[in-house]
């Protein structure tokens, strides 16, 4: 008896550890390099709405590279240099998370296929005592 615990005891670990390392779809269908094609935001501060504006001038380009161990890196190509930064990620149902040395951003999967993605990422607050809310869409495609 003692026996068959023992090796039900492992069976049940062998079990859990690999569910733990086991990606779901979402995560599968994000996993590779893809390239910001349009960034759109938008700020309201005091309920005054500031206009949708791209966030990328021209000539820019983000590229993000979403790695199989949830670790990603991303680079902003900008005349000036290059910037990149990297962080690890996780996608629990519609929600895709984001975390590095500045924090973590949670961006909600508007769609999500083979060739591209569209991601929302929105935020409400009150800075100095001023209310305010800011959301961006991010269009995505695979390299």
């Amino acid at each position: 008896m003692k026996k068959v615990l023992s090796i039900l005891t492992i069976a049940l670990f062998a079990v859990a550890m690999t569910s733990c390392n086991k990606m779901n779809e979402t995560e599968e269908m994000i996993l590779g390099e893809w390239e910001e094609t349009e960034v759109i935001g938008a700020t309201t501060i005091n309920g005054v709405a500031g206009e949708p504006a791209s966030m990328l001038e021209p000539g820019e380009t983000t590229t993000m590279t979403f790695k199989k161990n949830h670790t990603y890196t991303s680079t902003w190509y900008t005349a000036d240099g290059n910037v990149s930064t990297s962080g690890t990620w996780s996608a629990i149902d519609n929600t895709l998370t984001m975390s590095s040395d500045f924090g973590s951003l949670d961006y909600h999967i508007e769609s999500l296929d083979e060739s591209s993605m569209v991601l929302t990422y929105t935020e409400t607050g009150v800075d100095e005592g001023v209310p305010y809310s800011t959301y961006i869409i991010m269009k995505l495609k695979k390299r």
